[in-house]
């Protein structure tokens, strides 16, 4: 039966590399990352981070202490140094979730940067971690597949 017959118009073919399961999708752990907005005290930063998964949301607040004060609260530099801070353990999760959100004061090139140690970091523990023999590392899928590509970020980083 030709393909007219059974319904379908006749002209290019679907793309269907397109609908292609990525092989890392089984690595996309987080559906969202939120870090922020920052509590700025003299000896401290304080920002919470919540992770959202399957409909579910858990917090938990990220301390830094320190033994003598080193921010002024009011100061946009110290502010924004304290988010640049508080930004960087969400790094290490570019790889495992659908999107990042960092709340903070961050100008173009604090999100620049931000964008590119994601990147780099997503990379790195894609190389360094999963592809190469990790004694801590037990996977149910077996090994990581090898797989090629301009970035592995899978996250989308927002600053809203």
């Amino acid at each position: 039966m030709s393909r007219e017959k059974r319904g379908r118009a006749p002209g290019p073919r679907p793309d269907v590399s397109a609908r292609k399961k990525d092989p890392l999708d089984f690595l996309q752990a987080i559906d969202r990352l939120e870090v922020g907005p920052i509590d700025l005290r003299r000896d401290r930063l304080v920002a919470p981070y919540t992770v959202a998964r399957r409909g579910r949301e858990e917090s938990i607040d990220l301390v830094y202490r320190f033994e003598e004060p080193v921010f002024d609260p009011k100061s946009p530099a110290d502010r924004n140094l304290a988010a640049m801070v508080a930004s960087q353990i969400a790094l290490n999760y570019g790889l495992f979730a659908r999107k990042i959100v960092f709340r903070g004061a961050f100008d173009e090139a604090d999100r620049r940067f931000l964008t590119e140690m994601a990147e780099n970091t997503a990379r790195e523990i894609y190389v360094k971690k999963l592809l190469e023999p990790n004694p801590f590392l037990t996977l149910e899928n077996g090994n990581v597949p090898l797989v090629r590509r301009e970035t592995y970020l899978r996250a989308s980083l927002l600053f809203p």
